[in-house]
């Protein structure tokens, strides 16, 4: 997202992520997911405008920077799904081979793994965190999970929204908002806010397989293009849940401003 969010900078005065949400979670925000297959989808979303910018020299640059990438990695390591221009926005969407190429081409740090896994590369856990448990969050340290069985965790340096392929157990407490049982929203923005805490509820198991049509092989006529539809997500597991923050920001938080995708903290997602 960092390569192409300066890009949205330069040709559309863009500099915020959309963020919300609504009786249903769709992908018409800035969204990580994290797949079951190791993979990683990216929805980046911004402001645009077609009559002053070139709609055309964009995806030009899309397409160039992504070959690119893609001759010294690998011809499926990044690949372009979708870009669209409607309605005053620009709407991109990206898959990774994995992780780490997802890293490499963002220059946005992130890890999925197991906690041993975070651990092993160097992931100190450091800080408040916030256990979710039926529709009601509790501060507590990382004792409280860091030795429980069948933890996956992802952690990014970044203000976007992250969908997770399971039931999201424990999150970091600073700049986080639940958006459902699966997808935070991380932004300077979010406060904490008790009067939106929900009942919780389960996740099916299938509920992160975004889109099955986005690794068959589309049509001449829709060929590396995704529908709005395929990423939609099941309506049960998409109320706010409730929303948390820390009451001061730290001085060296400075430089993420709410409306960047830049940000120089780690956010834990603990999951199963």
């Amino acid at each position: 997202m960092k390569r192409f969010t300066t890009v949205f900078v330069v040709l559309a005065f863009a500099v915020g992520l959309l963020s919300g949400c609504g009786d249903k979670y769709e992908a018409v925000d800035s969204t990580v997911f994290i797949e079951k297959d190791g993979t990683v989808l990216s929805t980046d979303i911004e402001s645009f405008d077609p009559a002053t910018y070139d709609e055309n020299g964009l995806k030009s640059f899309v397409e160039e920077t992504i070959d690119g990438y893609t001759a010294e990695h690998g011809k499926n390591s990044v690949s372009l799904q979708d870009l669209t221009f409607e309605e005053g926005q620009a709407k991109l969407s990206i898959r990774y081979a994995s992780v780490s190429d997802y890293t490499a081409f963002n220059e946005i740090e992130l890890f999925s793994g197991s906690l041993a896994e975070a651990l092993a590369a160097g992931y100190t856990f450091d800080g408040e965190f916030a256990e979710i448990s039926d529709g009601e969050r509790k501060i507590c340290d990382a004792s409280a999970f860091l030795n429980g069985d069948g933890y996956k965790v992802v952690i990014i340096k970044a203000n976007t929204n992250v969908h997770v392929n399971g039931k999201v157990r424990y999150v970091s407490a600073q700049n986080v908002a639940m958006l459902d049982n699966s997808t935070v929203s991380i932004s300077n923005e979010n406060t904490m806010d008790d009067s939106v805490v929900t009942d919780d509820t389960e996740v099916e198991d299938t509920q992160t397989e975004v889109v099955d049509a986005m690794t068959e092989s589309p049509s001449d006529a829709d060929e590396g293009s995704v529908g709005e539809d395929d990423l939609l997500l099941d309506e049960e597991d998409t109320e706010v849940v409730f929303v948390f923050d820390e009451d001061e920001q730290q001085e060296d938080d400075s430089a993420s401003s709410v409306n960047s995708s830049y940000s120089n903290k780690y956010t834990y997602i603990i999951y199963k």
